[in-house]
């Protein structure tokens, strides 16, 4: 899975927060029990693997608001072929979510599959689970993380690749 975030905290308990935590289940629904007390002192963000490319898309009602839905993704590329992946989805659900099975649809495929890109959107989709408020139905978001995976897939491989995103 690319890109990790790596968290440091001080307090009664110190240490890396998110050591042992970054595995594909528990990505996006992660809760640290016992760090109430803490703050973070730390943040370490590896450097960029080679053909790796990531992208955040948002829907919003305005700048500044809060996104009906929004998709990160991160792959990494080997010539055209997607060797990592990971997309995350945010304001379609109570927590984060991690698209696992969207993600690992996409291992194997090239970035130029049009089917493998649409399918990955379909998945991610699926893992959503939006509630209708002011910012649109359930049925509505849950098609924005169908398009805007497929945006930001489309963009981090153009970044992965070094083109212009």
């Amino acid at each position: 899975m690319p890109t990790p975030a790596y968290l440091s905290i001080t307090g009664v308990k110190q240490g890396l927060i998110t050591a042992g935590t970054f595995t594909q289940d528990s990505v996006g629904n992660i809760y640290q029990e016992g760090h109430e007390d803490q703050i973070l002192v730390e943040a370490r963000i590896p450097m960029p693997k080679p053909g790796q490319g990531s992208a955040y898309k948002k829907i919003e009602r305005k700048v500044g608001d809060y996104a009906a839905a929004a998709v990160g993704v991160s792959i990494v590329l080997d010539g055209t072929t997607i060797t990592e992946a990971a997309i995350g989805l945010t304001n379609v659900g109570p927590l984060t979510i991690n698209a696992v099975d969207a993600a690992a649809s996409l291992i194997g495929k090239s970035i130029d599959d049009a089917e493998a890109i649409e399918q990955a959107g379909v998945l991610a989709a699926a893992a959503s689970d939006p509630a209708s408020d002011l910012r649109g139905p359930a049925d509505y978001k849950r098609d924005l993380v169908r398009v805007l995976s497929k945006r930001a897939l489309r963009t981090a491989g153009a970044r992965a690749q070094g083109k212009e995103a």
